[in-house]
Parts: structure tokens; C-alpha cells; sequence
């Protein structure tokens, strides 16, 4: 899958404007999969020719990988037939102008397009819906406006790759204490609470940010930790810091989120914040950095 996106990127340096800077972080250990190689690479072409055409004054493009290990509680809750197993997972962020709201829910649409009459067909994005489907992935995108989009696809490992590349199973770190979720996605909420409590912490939830702050701000004494998005309604996950941080400057927050601009998680660590934790995450990473933000 590297060769596919290295590959892709040469033709983007060509095509998209100059002033548009393009990034790689290829981190997955494993990146071989079983898949038709003008699809991929015609789905990252569309993404990355998009997120050119959502920068006409400059930014950055980015490609990031990193193999990871999907259980069957994410799999069933997830909207697409994935099975459990090894993943790759490509991340293409960028820093343009973002996605409304009404028009996210309709980007995979076939013939759904923003653009000018004459300027494209809108079977772009659809066609990278049914290059996931069809290789037995799946895809999601996060995107705000004037701030950027990320869109993330999961494609599954070669099984003779997964059975020959000893990876070696991840520590499973528990321990105690209260953890408050804030997420108004109610799946992501309901699985952050069964990992948690599997690893033996108890939880409280709350669906978006200004109910967190309210619910930290009355039980702050017996919460631990706070387990905080970025996108969400009524208050967002930067606000949302800021104004935990105005109660307490001590107060313990991991961000996690499936986007997210590297300028904020800097800001936001020089701040105080503990980790950032990017959605999916497993069990293992997930306790890892609860436990280490506990000590």
C-alpha cells in the first residue's frame, strides 16, 4: 500500500498547485494488501485532487499510515461488513476550507458534488466509498469548517502477511479510578465505557462539551481523568480544554479524536494536555495512555 501512495503523491506533486505542501508519515509496520491497484490509487487520487481544490491559497496535504488490530466490538459497531483482524489505515488530512454539515452526510453520494457546473461529475468520493466496500474496508471522514478534513480509510492486511510478521501482542495495562467521556458520537461513548471498564475504571459520560464542563464542574473531586473529543456540537473539544482548565489548571485530559491539526495538540500539550489517542484505537494503546496520564 506504500508504493500505491508514494506512487500517488508523485502524480499530486505534478497536478495540484505548488504552493500546496504534501506530507508522509508511512509508520504501518505492515502495508501489503489484496486489492485492485488503479482502484486505490484512483481513491487517493480523488481525495488528494479534492483536498487540493479546498486549499486555492496554499496548505498542507497529508498521507499517514500505521497498522492496527480491529476486535469484534468495533466491527460490529461499525456501519461497514468489516471482519476483525489486521488493518491498515490511511489517513489524508488537509487544511482547507472543510465540509459543511449538510453536505457531509451527502459526499458519498453518487453525482453529489459542491462544485460548478462543468467541474466535476461528483462520482469521485462515491467511487472511493465502493473502492473500500469492495476490498472489504471502510472509510470515514471528519471534517470543520475553515480548519480542514481527514479522511480515513480501512483496508485489511494480506493474511500470509499477518500470519508471517510476528507482531507482538500489546501489554494490557488496568487500573483504577473514574474516567468522564466526552463524545457525542453514542457508539464511541459506548465503547470507550466497556474498554474502561474492562481494564477496571469506572466512567461517567457526558455527549458533548458544555455537558462535560458542567459535569466536571460537580463532581470534580471524583473524576480521575477526562477522555475528551474535538468535533462535537454545543461546545467543541478545544473549548472544552479551556474551560476544564479554568476549573481546575490540574485537571487530567486525553484528547481523542479521528481528526485533529498537529498546531492545536501542540498548543494544547504545552497547556497541560496528557496524550492524544486517535479513533480507532485499541485496548492495549488505550490503557496505555490512561495509565500513563494516572501516574
Amino acid at each position: 500500500m506504500h508504493t500505491v501512495i508514494d506512487d500517488t503523491v508523485a502524480i499530486l506533486r505534478r497536478t495540484i498547485d505548488k504552493k500546496i505542501t504534501i506530507v508522509l508519515n508511512l509508520d504501518a509496520e505492515l502495508h501489503t494488501i489484496m486489492g485492485d491497484w488503479s482502484q486505490l490509487q484512483n481513491g487517493l487520487l480523488n481525495i488528494g485532487i479534492n483536498a487540493g481544490h479546498a486549499m486555492p491559497d496554499g496548505g498542507t496535504l497529508s498521507f499517514c499510515t500505521r497498522a492496527l488490530e480491529l476486535d469484534e466490538l468495533f466491527c460490529q459497531q461499525n456501519p461497514f461488513e468489516i471482519r476483525p483482524g489486521w488493518f491498515i489505515e490511511v489517513i489524508i488530512q488537509d487544511t482547507g476550507c472543510g465540509i459543511s454539515p449538510e453536505n457531509m452526510k451527502r459526499i458519498f453520494e453518487p453525482f453529489f458534488t459542491t462544485k460548478k457546473q462543468g467541474k466535476g461529475t461528483g462520482l469521485g468520493l462515491a467511487a472511493v466509498y465502493g473502492t473500500a466496500v469492495q476490498h472489504g474496508g471502510a472509510v470515514s471522514v471528519y471534517s470543520e469548517i475553515d480548519r480542514g478534513t481527514e479522511f480515513h480509510l480501512l483496508l485489511p492486511l494480506c493474511e500470509d502477511c499477518r500470519a508471517e510478521a510476528a507482531i507482538p501482542d500489546a501489554k494490557v495495562i488496568a487500573g483504577q479510578g473514574c474516567i468522564l467521556i466526552i463524545d457525542d458520537e453514542p457508539i464511541v461513548r459506548m465503547t470507550a465505557k466497556m474498554m474502561l471498564e474492562r481494564l477496571g475504571y469506572h466512567t461517567a459520560e457526558a455527549q458533548n462539551g458544555q455537558e462535560g464542563v458542567d459535569i466536571y464542574r460537580a463532581h470534580r473531586e471524583a473524576i480521575d481523568l477526562i477522555l475528551l473529543d474535538m468535533l462535537m456540537p454545543v461546545m467543541d473539544g478545544t473549548e472544552c480544554f479551556r474551560a476544564l482548565q479554568q476549573l481546575n489548571p490540574a485537571v487530567k485530559i486525553i484528547i481523542s479524536s479521528g481528526f485533529s491539526r498537529d498546531a492545536d495538540l501542540a498548543e494544547m500539550k504545552r497547556q497541560g494536555l496528557c496524550a492524544f489517542i486517535r479513533k480507532p484505537y485499541k485496548l492495549a494503546e488505550l490503557s496505555r495512555e490512561v495509565a500513563q496520564a494516572l501516574r
